[in-house]
């Protein structure tokens, strides 16, 4: 990566992505494995969430700078055979590869696959045909920036390319003046150069209110009846009960939003689950809702999605989100709490793990 510093102090933010180190027996060409590399990119940026990570053949093409009609077709095609790729409505999500496919790191043993593999940063070139910075040349760059002065033969292994394509990509570099003339090594970046490389786009601020599930009638009404001294599994928690409550209810609703669900089909999803508790009958049915939140949501959410994501897989599924089966396995997980309840087993419930707590 590229340290020397412009006037101001700063290096320009450059659009990136990580290119991941092939193995020995990586069976995966250049293209390939950019493509790879940009899948697991997103991947990690969500967490492993595959649903959320699935991408477009047009945002691969935006990650990489590789020809959408012709180049990436091929790639994906030769990921598939190879079972490195998933599809969800449409948009592709990485497998996890043959540990001796790539690098991976010596002290990665307890990280998520995905954060095993090694990679080193490359910058997304800015006009590939007018510059001759094509995505061969511009990884070889980033390679010989991350590990310089290697063999020739070494980093057409590294980027699955050969040695012709090595000799080429070294005299355009050059050309460039991006490598050293004496030795394989590059260049401090100056003047104009960094212009061969894509600018990060700046994030604007927006003055639109954010909506929040905590603020609608319905939840505003319950928390009200918490709030009145009669929180159970809330009040455990240092902070204030309500302002426990009011986060935990947003960070579901933002969850749902996430996974394709629109404002009125969450706010009526949660209208049925209270529906299903009675909670305006008695105080025991707004303890049941609220011991829903507190240790089952979660799951029942998180199931349902992974049932979601299967089927979407395997073909047989193709709607936005999940609402027809979540409300199933919510109505089965009333049942169990209601039936609880009544055999007093939620006592000491409030014990349990809170998976939420380290995530809001």
């Amino acid at each position: 990566m590229p340290t020397d510093n412009l006037q101001n102090g700063e290096e320009p933010k450059k659009k990136r992505l990580f290119f991941l180190m092939a193995g020995k027996s990586c069976p995966l060409d250049f293209n390939s494995v950019l493509v790879y590399s940009f899948l697991i990119y997103r991947y990690k940026l969500k967490n492993g969430m595959q649903q959320d990570a699935a991408v477009t053949r047009q945002q691969i093409h935006l990650g990489t700078g590789l020809c959408a009609t012709r180049t990436i077709p091929t790639a994906l095609e030769q990921l598939e055979q190879h079972g490195l790729i998933g599809l969800v409505d449409n948009r592709v999500f990485p497998f996890q590869p043959k540990q001796d496919w790539f690098v991976q790191y010596r002290n990665g043993g307890l990280k998520p696959w995905f954060a095993r593999i090694a990679y080193f940063p490359i910058w997304i070139p800015a006009s590939a045909k007018s510059s001759g910075l094509v995505p061969r040349v511009n990884a070889l760059f980033f390679l010989i920036k991350h590990k310089p002065n290697q063999t020739q033969s070494y980093y057409a292994a590294k980027l699955g390319v050969s040695l012709t394509t090595v000799r080429t990509a070294i005299k355009t570099l050059r050309r460039l003046k991006l490598l050293s003339v004496s030795e394989l090594r590059g260049r401090d970046l100056a003047g104009d150069q960094w212009q061969l490389w894509q600018d990060k786009k700046k994030r604007t601020q927006t003055t639109v209110r954010r909506w929040r599930l905590s603020q609608s009638d319905l939840f505003q009404r319950i928390g009200a009846r918490l709030e009145n001294g009669k929180f159970l599994y809330f009040f455990q928690i240092e902070e204030e009960p309500r302002q426990t409550f009011d986060r935990i209810v947003d960070w579901f609703g933002n969850k749902m939003a996430a996974r394709g669900y629109s404002r009125t089909e969450i706010e009526s999803y949660w209208s049925d689950v209270a529906q299903r508790f009675l909670i305006d009958e008695s105080d025991a049915s707004l303890h049941k809702f609220e011991l829903f939140l507190w240790l089952n949501f979660l799951d029942v959410f998180n199931h349902a999605e992974k049932i979601t994501l299967q089927s979407a897989s395997a073909g047989i599924f193709s709607g936005t989100n999940s609402l027809g089966l979540l409300k199933r396995i919510t109505s089965e997980a009333v049942s169990q709490i209601n039936t609880a309840w009544d055999n007093h087993a939620h006592y000491g419930m409030g014990t349990c793990n809170h998976q939420w707590q380290a995530r809001t």
